[in-house]
């Protein structure tokens, strides 16, 4: 049997859910998209910066940084709209 807050509602319809997506590319980014429409969730996300690919791969080896692209969908892909 599930408990009940005290307006009677079940928690499990009250609560959010803490959720947790690792990843990296343009599959986390469609994946946050879409959980994002959840309205109980509470979504945060663990990203690969392994990409080297592209622009990553100039940005990697002329300024030694890590790659942003993945970073910055995500950080798209979780924002209001």
């Amino acid at each position: 049997m599930d408990k009940l807050n005290k307006n009677g509602k079940s928690l499990l319809q009250t609560k959010k859910i803490k959720l947790v997506v690792v990843g990296g590319g343009t599959g986390t980014f469609t994946v946050l998209t879409g959980l994002k429409k959840h309205l109980r969730l509470d979504l945060s996300v663990i990203v690969s910066m392994m990409d080297d690919g592209g622009s990553n791969r100039v940005i990697r080896d002329e300024f030694g940084l890590l790659p942003t692209s993945d970073i910055r969908q995500c950080i798209v892909a979780l924002s209001e709209e």
